[in-house]
Order: C-alpha cells, then sequence, then structure tokens
C-alpha cells in the first residue's frame, strides 16, 4: 500500500515539474504538453530523475543552467503546433 502512496506522489510530481518547465526550443509551452523532440527528453529525464530521488530544486536547477530563465517565446518552432513545414 505504501509503495502505491509512493509511486502516485511521484506521478504527481512528475505533472508538476512537466507543468514548471517550458519548451527550450519556444518557451511558449510546457513540456507536459509540447511534443517536439527536447520536450519528448526532458520528460522522460523528468520521471527519472524525480524515481532516483532528485529533489524539485535539484531538478529545476538542473534546466536553468543547461537552458537559462528565458520565458520570452520565439516566433518559429518545429515542434510547436501550427508553424507551417516547408
Amino acid at each position: 500500500m505504501a509503495a502505491a502512496e509512493t509511486q502516485d506522489k511521484q506521478k504527481a510530481r512528475v505533472g508538476r515539474l512537466e507543468n514548471a518547465v517550458l519548451a527550450p526550443c519556444c518557451y511558449t509551452e510546457p513540456v507536459s504538453r509540447h511534443q517536439s523532440e527536447s520536450a519528448v527528453k526532458m520528460r522522460v529525464e523528468i520521471a527519472k530523475w524525480v524515481a532516483t530521488g532528485k529533489t524539485d530544486q535539484e531538478i529545476l536547477g538542473t534546466y536553468v543552467q543547461r537552458y537559462g530563465t528565458n520565458r520570452r517565446g520565439r516566433t518559429r518552432c518545429p515542434g510547436c503546433p501550427g508553424t507551417p513545414t516547408r
């Protein structure tokens, strides 16, 4: 029973973290919704890090170090819905 509660808490943490981090290709959608390759990889990383016991601060700090704190959206993003393809 306790193991299931732990899994539920981990799933909730993963969801919160995925919603807190914006996709680094455009900074317009959280990785929880974005479909770019980088967002998909980040979802896998977040789940792995939560399962191995990293704290939320460690996980978010890794992404701040990696991508900075940019919040300005870009006008074109290959992974964003509605972006024209060539």
